[in-house]
């Protein structure tokens, strides 16, 4: 499945007028104008899906920016992605049974990506999603959650040894 398969045409199609003047977004494959589309949302969702669902590997990021009328997708290496719990129906879908079946041998750290319980987010998805940053803040729009409220603060706040802690009060 390529994204010509899901509906973006070859930029190289087009004349410059036509581009403007009839919806279309660009898509941008690692910062190169590969087509244009007049579907940008649905082949976000379709491409996030198949990421979630394992047909596309999962540090490729998806994003829509309705400002520049773009489709950003991201393949490159030495992005930060961070991983989220998937919500599905309002419920976090890592429960406490999937996390005891790795010490048993049932299911590797691998297997919640393939299987659609953990997804990476590059920062730029991160703006276009709704995330709960504990399970008690989930609503009825979230559609991710912190693995742990305290990732919330991100990787560089692991160096730091009290985050926490203001030293003005």
């Amino acid at each position: 499945m390529t994204l010509f398969d899901l509906g973006v045409e070859d930029v190289l199609l087009f004349r410059g007028n036509e581009l403007l003047k009839n919806g279309y977004y660009y898509v941008l494959v690692n910062g190169d104008v590969v087509g244009a589309t007049v579907r940008p949302k649905e082949i976000v969702e379709d491409v996030r899906s198949f990421r979630q669902h394992g047909c596309v590997y999962k540090f490729v990021s998806a994003f829509l920016h309705e400002p520049h009328r773009c489709v950003y997708f991201s393949t490159d290496a030495g992005r930060v992605c961070k991983p989220y719990v998937l919500i599905a129906n309002g419920q976090p879908t890592v429960q406490q049974e999937h996390l005891d079946e790795p010490a048993r041998g049932e299911r590797t750290f691998e297997d919640f990506f393939s299987q659609s319980f953990i997804e990476y987010l590059h920062v730029n998805e991160r703006n276009t999603v709704q995330i709960a940053v504990r399970e008690k803040d989930i609503t009825k729009k979230a559609t991710h959650l912190e693995i742990d409220p305290l990732t919330v603060l991100g990787f560089s706040a692991g160096f730091i040894r009290y985050p926490h802690y203001h030293h003005n009060h």
